[in-house]
This record gives C-alpha cells, sequence and structure tokens, in this order.
C-alpha cells in the first residue's frame, strides 16, 4: 500500500495562542483514584486564496475529587493559523463552493495542532493540581470525521 504523505515543510505556525481558559482545582488530587473525562474539539476553517488554514482546539478535562465534593478541571481554547505554501494544490470546492482540505493536509495540521496544543495546556496548568496531567494520544483521523476532507489520495 503506497500512502502519499503530505510535505510538512510546506507548513509554518503563522499564530499560536490561547483564546481562552479557565482552570479549577482548589484541592488536591489523587490522580490514581480520580475518573477523568477528557473531550476535544476541532474546527478547521480556511482562507484559501491568501494561504491560511486555521485550526481551532477545544480542550476540556473533568476530574472527580474523591476527596471532596468538587469536579476540577480545565477548558482550553486555542487556536493556531498555518501559512500553507501553495494551499490551493490541496484545496477542491464542493457544488456550494465550501472549501475541502485534502486529507493529507488536514492530517498534518491537526496533528500539529494537537501536539503544540498539548505543550499548550500543560504551561497553564503548571503550578495546580491538575499539573502533571498529560494529553492523551488521539487518533488525529477521529477528530477529522466532522470536518470536511478529501481523503481519495489515501
Amino acid at each position: 500500500m503506497n500512502i502519499s504523505v503530505f510535505d510538512p515543510t510546506k507548513l509554518k505556525i503563522h499564530d499560536c495562542r490561547i483564546v481562552s481558559a479557565q482552570i479549577s482545582c482548589q484541592n488536591p488530587i489523587s490522580r490514581l483514584n480520580a475518573p477523568t473525562q477528557f473531550n476535544v474539539g476541532l474546527t478547521l476553517g480556511t482562507d484559501y486564496q491568501n494561504g491560511f488554514v486555521k485550526a481551532s482546539l477545544a480542550l476540556e478535562l473533568k476530574v472527580d475529587n474523591p476527596n471532596s465534593n468538587e469536579v476540577s478541571g480545565f477548558t482550553i481554547m486555542n487556536c493556531l493559523v498555518f501559512n500553507v505554501a501553495e494551499l490551493l494544490e490541496f484545496i477542491s470546492l464542493d457544488s456550494a463552493g465550501n472549501p475541502i482540505l485534502d486529507a493529507r493536509l488536514a492530517y498534518a495540521i491537526v496533528g500539529i495542532a494537537y501536539s503544540t496544543s498539548r505543550g499548550m495546556v500543560s504551561s497553564q496548568i503548571n503550578n495546580t493540581y491538575l499539573s502533571g496531567f498529560i494529553m492523551p494520544v488521539i487518533d488525529v483521523k477521529t477528530l477529522l470525521k466532522s470536518q470536511f476532507i478529501d481523503d481519495r489520495n489515501g
């Protein structure tokens, strides 16, 4: 099986920021006993005429603290804007004129955005009782299911 891979040197991070962050954790948490719920939301957008793709990630962690009635966690929104060389080669338009990203480009962008977000989250929860939480490894394909991508090329 020959799967074509996107050349990551065509990408440059143009902007990377935390749009909003809400962290709630007042009491120590035993990570061994605390059930957690971790959710990731993704929105992709393009300004394809100017060569930009935006990835917005909504990250949410909830931890039930067995030592109190508190639910600790965070909700963090990150936004990364990528400049993509020759972006028009990786965009097609549907019948309504909406841009559809090539899957190879989408996988690269979402993979970079998620891994970058891991570091951004770590810096936000540092010096809190949530410090040490590591965002799980994810399947990028799962995040992309709700997006407009074209995976005909592998």
